[in-house]
Parts: structure tokens; sequence; C-alpha cells
């Protein structure tokens, strides 16, 4: 018999099952391909993101610790004073001029010139005192002191940039262990601070009144102190990569117009007490006893892993060598300072190095600034 096919009534024609179609070996490679190619796009800027956060990350950190230190050094050195007072000349036996005085000092000027009693770096050095009460606990003693909770006692006080080592500066579980930790030589803002149990400008052995030579003015910073001190028991580092520091004294301009030379320190140096062995001429007479009006100051620092890959690439010696270079002959003469700071930007930026200068006016509230003739007969 011959079978009888029976439709369903509501049913269309059957079709025929379609085949599904595979993909090939090509297409699968050119998808894998596309797809790793996508994977290092991705990671290269997931890679130059995150370098890019780690650099901005650190440049902010590096340089809210120098501008930490620089406006740490401008409110101290606005406070510094000399307490100038008037008093006579004698000549003969007999009093015949009233003339600046104090037994205090202020002294600024090229850091290899001042700072005999350690390896100073570029830029310059400033040495002050002020009523900053720096005492008994406060340095580490005992806190039942004879100096304590008396704010107002006067301290010396410095700033200056050294290129030297931070392991000093550590605790010893970190000095001990220099394999996980190695040294670290930098460009480093040292502050001199002297506590007032140990101030001695007033003591009769420093004898700065009588001092004859900018050596003998100077050892109340530089040294030697009594009971086996040194210079480096009275400084600590504020800041890493601080390659320089400026501390160019000057009058204020609404005081420019009265046919005098305001410009009182015009290479840079001012001492209060260089008339003890330079004389009095036109530039001592000014500085004589009495604090200038304003300072300039500027900071020039540098980003960490900036100085990091400089280093590498040159060496320790090689990096030191070549900012010691970069300031070589430069900053003698205050007119050219300007001129001078866009020159040394310039070379930074050519050798990559990131930098920042920091820059500010520092009125001296206790500058009592006298250009006319001292005294009357």
């Amino acid at each position: 018999m011959i079978p009888v096919r029976h439709h369903h009534p509501h049913s269309g024609p059957s079709r025929p099952r379609r085949r599904r179609r595979a993909f090939t070996l090509v297409e699968v490679m050119v998808s894998v391909t596309i797809l790793a190619l996508l994977m290092v796009l991705i990671t290269s800027s997931i890679g130059r993101v995150q370098s890019i956060w780690v650099d901005t990350r650190a440049r902010a950190e590096q340089f809210q610790e120098a501008r930490a230190a620089f406006e740490t050094m401008a409110r101290r050195l606005g406070q510094a004073t000399l307490d100038s007072y008037w008093a006579y000349q004698i000549t003969n036996g007999r009093p015949t001029l009233y003339i600046r005085d104090s037994d205090l000092h202020f002294v600024a000027g090229p850091a290899a010139d001042i700072v005999s009693a350690v390896d100073a770096g570029p830029g310059q050095a400033v040495f002050f005192q002020s009523t900053f009460g720096f005492a008994g606990s406060k340095t580490g003693g005992a806190a039942n002191q004879p100096t304590d909770r008396l704010d107002d006692l006067l301290n010396a006080w410095g700033y200056y940039v050294t290129y030297n080592s931070d392991l000093d500066d550590r605790p010893d579980f970190l000095r001990q262990d220099l394999g996980r930790h190695p040294e670290r030589r930098r460009f480093r803002l040292m502050e001199f601070r002297q506590p007032s149990e140990d101030f001695r400008l007033f003591s009769s052995q420093l004898n700065l009144r009588h001092a004859s030579t900018p050596g003998q003015a100077h050892a109340w910073f530089n040294g030697p102190f009594p009971g086996g001190h040194s210079h480096a028991d009275h400084t600590t580092p504020l800041a890493d990569n601080i390659l320089a520091v400026f501390v160019t004294p000057r009058a204020p301009d609404n005081l420019i117009g009265n046919n005098i030379a305001w410009d009182p320190a015009p290479d840079y140096r001012y001492d209060t007490r260089a008339h003890q062995w330079q004389g009095l001429n036109s530039q001592t007479a000014k500085s004589r006893h009495q604090l200038p009006p304003v300072l300039d100051l500027t900071l020039i620092a540098v980003q960490e892993r900036s100085w990091e890959r400089f280093e590498d690439a040159r060496g320790e010696t090689g990096a030191r060598s070549f900012v010691d270079n970069l300031f070589n002959g430069r900053f003698a003469n205050a007119d050219d300072f300007q001129d001078d700071l866009d020159e040394v930007e310039q070379q930074l930026l050519d050798s990559g190095l990131q930098h920042r200068v920091f820059t500010t006016a520092v009125p001296l509230r206790a500058s009592k600034w006298i250009t006319e003739q001292e005294g009357a007969q």
C-alpha cells in the first residue's frame, strides 16, 4: 500500500532545515588579533594615565614641601630684629655724635662665603635673630627647664642650601638597613636654629662688638661653639631638592625718587657689622646696625622624580656639577637678577628638570630705615 500523508489544514508547506555556519579559522585569528590590539592600546593608555597621575601627585607633594618651607622661611625672616638704639660716639673722651648701635647681627650674602662650617651649596644664606622663644622642652630637653613658656626669648636663626646626605636625619631603623633604604644625597634647604639657652651674642667671649674680620663676626653661627657643640647640632633640613635660595635686600618702591641711592645691597651682600672691618663707605653706612626694609625672597625647587631620572642619566657627581655650574658666575649683580633667573630656568627646562620658582617680598617689621647723615655735632 502506498502511505498517505495527512496534512494539517492550517499548516503551511514544509521548509528545508538550514545548516548553521561556523567561524572559519581566519575569522577567529582576525578577531583574536583585533582583541589583542585593543588590549595593548587599553593597557598602554592606562599606563600613561597612571604615570601622569603618579608624576602629578609626586610633583604636587614635592612642591607642597617646598612651598611649606618657603612660607616658613618668609614668616621667620619677617620677624627679624636688631633692637637698634642710638648711642654716643666718643671722641677724645667726649661724646660728639649720636650713632646707631646694636648688640645683635643680621647678615646675608653668598652662602659659600658666609657659611664656612659646612659645604654650602649655590645661592645665598641669611642669619639673624628674633624672639621665637625656641628653648627648653621645645628643643627636646626636660619639660621643667626654666626657659619653658618664655615665648619672647631671643634665638639665633638662619637659612641656606647645602648638598648633603639624609642619613643623619633618619631614625635608626632606616639608617641601619641601607639595602632597602639606600642613602640619598640631595640639595636641601637647611634651617639653623640655636635655642635660647645657648644664645651667645651677648657673650664677652664672642666679643662681637670688636670683631675685626667676617670670620670673627660670623662665629655665632659658624662656631666654634661652647660645650662641644657644632654648627650641625643646630641645623635641620626643611625641604629636599631645593637648588638655591636668594635673599635680596632692597628699599620699597615708594621710597625711591628723592635723589638718594636706595639700593642697600647691589651685590646681594648685607652685613650690619661690615663697617667694623671695612670702615664707613656708601654701603656700610646704610647697613650699619639697621635692617633692610624689604627682602626679596626667591627659592628654586625641583621635583624628586625628575631629579632621580636626571641623576640616573648623569650620575651623582655629574648631577651636582651641573647645578654648581648652573649658578657659577650668575647672581653677582642684583640689577641682573631677573636675567640670571631666566637663564637658569631655561637650562633647567632644556635638561628635563621639572622645577618651580617661589618668590615673594618680605617686609621686615622691625626695620627703621634711615638714610640721612647720622648724628649731630
